[in-house]
């Protein structure tokens, strides 16, 4: 019988065994006449999975080798599936849908569509690898918080090229390059999902690029978040990352200029709107609401629904640092921010927070000296410690986050759908 593909492909790790696994491979070889299967080496495994892997590689392939399904065992060393479809030339890629909305399937969804590729997702068994690898490690505790943050924020410099009196920033300090290797080596070994790169402005820090790969080659998904002042470094290296981020923050030049400070702030980040559209890079869009923008947001909503950014981030102003010195031409009145979001009728994804949300997401931020703060609603910074301490870890510090704030479920429940990141 002629089956529609030639070649299909599945990748995996296959530490855990599941039926959920035996199902994929049933269905990706009922489909294609030669199924190749891409296990993760021992090494991917470690920077993937932030630990050792229960059964080693060798053993791995051995498992999956003896499954009557699978027809050739390779090896998967990144997550890098273009590369993997250019060494092994398959039609069809076979997934769980578990990972349909992962940022690292959509975009190589994409491009394999380019070269001819199917990708089919198939139903999962509501069971998968991590679930049972959790009940390993931690017997048959459910936990409702991650033992990791949804997010990091890590603050590379905090040098910038323009001056905005809202800003977090207070001092241009910014780490060496062996000290800022230090906390690059922490992040990567945790096993977190997903890091924004930010700043000051990250643009301005040599060897930014080189930061975005070792993450991204560690399986995170990397956003850079940048004012847009340096439109050429963007322009030539927005390839480096999953995501940029601009800001912007009324529709026409003088509200920008008011908030930003500059001549021709608007039109730099429209034309970096404009290009990242065309090149169909993963962009999005944060808007900070002040006393000074807030009666032209509405004015937004028609050109976010047409330019169509991945979401759209709008965040209450919080008087902490610089800020804190302008806390009067900036702060909102009690009510303002979530009086306007109620107000917002929006295509795309909106992400939200207000002054007092600021506490309860799961997240936290590394400062450019390597400190690791929370912010709290009422009082600002909380410092929780740096990761350039020996005995200080990703788990540590988040363990001490969890102690000192209340990180709710609906939070992370909701940027696990906000930021389409799968559970850990």
């Amino acid at each position: 019988m002629n089956k529609k593909y030639k070649r299909g492909f599945v990748a995996g790790m296959f530490d855990v065994l599941h039926g959920g696994h035996i199902d994929l491979l049933r269905i990706a070889k009922e489909n294609c006449e030669h199924l190749i299967v891409a296990v993760g080496t021992d090494e991917f495994y470690r920077v993937r999975k932030g630990r050792e892997p229960f059964l080693s590689y060798p053993d791995r392939v051995e498992i999956i080798r003896a499954i009557r399904y699978v027809d050739e065992v390779v090896e998967e060393t990144d997550l890098n599936k273009v590369a993997l479809y250019k060494k092994h030339h398959f039609d069809a890629m076979f997934a769980g849908d578990d990972h349909e909305f992962e940022d690292v399937y959509v975009q190589a969804v994409k491009i394999l569509k380019e070269f001819g590729v199917d990708t089919i997702y198939t139903p999962r068994r509501g069971i998968n690898s991590t679930d049972l690898q959790k009940k390993f490690l931690n017997g048959n505790s459910n936990s409702n918080i991650n033992k990791l943050p949804v997010l990091i924020n890590w603050s590379l410099t905090e040098r910038c090229n323009l001056n905005c009196g809202f800003c977090f920033r207070f001092h241009d300090k910014e780490l060496p390059s062996d000290k800022m290797k230090i906390v690059l080596e922490k992040i990567v070994k945790s096993g977190v999902r997903r890091v924004t790169l930010t700043g000051g402005e990250p643009t301005l820090v040599n060897g930014l690029e080189s930061i975005a790969e070792k993450l991204r080659y560690a399986g995170i998904f990397v956003s850079l978040h940048t004012n847009g002042m340096n439109v050429d470094y963007v322009k030539k290296n927005y390839f480096h990352f999953d995501r940029i981020s601009l800001s912007l923050d009324g529709l026409n030049s003088f509200v920008n200029k008011i908030m930003r400070g500059h001549d021709d702030y608007f039109e730099k980040i429209m034309d970096l709107i404009m290009f990242l559209k065309e090149n169909k890079r993963d962009f999005a869009i944060k808007t900070t609401v002040t006393k000074k923008n807030i009666d032209s947001i509405l004015d937004m909503v028609d050109f976010i629904n047409d330019i169509k950014p991945t979401f759209w981030s709008l965040f209450e102003f919080l008087p902490l640092e610089n800020g804190k010195l302008n806390k009067d031409d900036y702060l909102l009145n009690d009510g303002e921010f979530n009086g306007l979001i109620s107000k917002i009728k929006c295509d795309v994804t909106l992400n939200t927070m207000s002054l007092i949300e600021a506490s309860g997401y799961p997240m936290f931020s590394v400062a450019a000296n390597g400190e690791v703060y929370t912010k709290d609603g009422e009082n600002g910074k909380i410092s929780v410690g740096s990761l350039l301490d020996n005995e200080t870890n990703v788990e540590i510090i988040w363990a001490k986050i969890i102690k000192k704030n209340k990180i709710e479920e609906k939070y992370i429940n909701r940027w696990n759908i906000i930021q389409n990141v799968p559970r850990f």
